[in-house]
């Protein structure tokens, strides 16, 4: 186990990172790395808090560059008869 001054180096390590990808620790964050500083909760722990983070942080990004794009843009919308029209094709195509 890693004394207190190196769980505090890493969690500065992950702060600054995470800033390079604008983004700032909130108040939930701020309490599992200091639970980490102070040695309750395992590397392993705070590292699977992280990648969880950033999964959630990559769809978030994903979500607001992709899947908004068409809701926003009248011109890509599909018609509900093209729509029904597809259905309706695929099924027979599974027939």
């Amino acid at each position: 186990m890693s004394n207190r001054s190196d769980r505090e180096r890493h969690v500065a390590q992950m702060i600054a990172s995470s800033q390079l990808e604008g983004l700032a620790p909130d108040k939930s964050d701020q309490v599992i790395l200091q639970a980490y500083i102070d040695g309750k909760v395992s590397i392993e722990d705070l590292l699977a808090y992280a990648r969880q983070f950033a999964t959630l942080a990559a769809y978030d990004e994903w979500r607001r560059t992709h899947a908004e794009d068409p809701i926003n843009d009248p011109q890509s919308c599909i018609s509900a008869d093209q729509i029904m029209n597809e259905i309706h094709a695929f099924i027979k195509r599974k027939k």
